[in-house]
Order: structure tokens, then sequence, then C-alpha cells
């Protein structure tokens, strides 16, 4: 893969990294978002002798992004609306 941003048959992708930047949360919140199941695998991965690495589409991105507030912060979401 070229240096720069990673583009998979003309669509505009994010690495982890990217979207975890976006969302103000660290990298392995996102991944910890993933592996527990609280956020869908993105359907675009490489897998490599490391690890795999998942590529975020802008759909993807936006939903975890509307889901950021009730993942980051569970317990205030619960007493808000109990209260």
């Amino acid at each position: 893969m070229a240096h720069g941003k990673p583009r998979t048959a003309g669509i505009r992708v994010y690495t982890t990294a990217e979207v975890a930047r976006r969302l103000k949360v660290n990298k392995m919140t996102v991944m910890r978002w993933v592996r527990s199941g609280r956020v869908e695998k993105p359907k675009i991965f490489m897998r490599s002798g490391i690890g795999t690495t998942y590529l975020w589409t802008k759909e993807e991105l936006v939903r975890v992004s509307i889901l950021r507030d009730v993942l980051f912060y569970p317990r205030s979401r619960r007493l808000n609306s109990r209260g």
C-alpha cells in the first residue's frame, strides 16, 4: 500500500487510529468496543503477520460517532435517564 490516506476501490476509508482521533478517544478504546461487540467490526480489513487492520468507511465512522457518548459515558447516561 502506498503512503498516505488508505483507499479501497475508490472508497475513502479511515484507520482505527483516525477514527479514534475523530472521536477524541484512545485507539484501544475503539478496539475494546469492537472486541466486546458494542461496535460492529468494519467490513473492510487487512490481515498481516502482526494482526488485523480495520478500515472504516464514512458510514461506519458516522455510526460509531453517534454511539460514542453512550459507549464512552455509559454510567452518566443511565443516571440521567433515571433522574
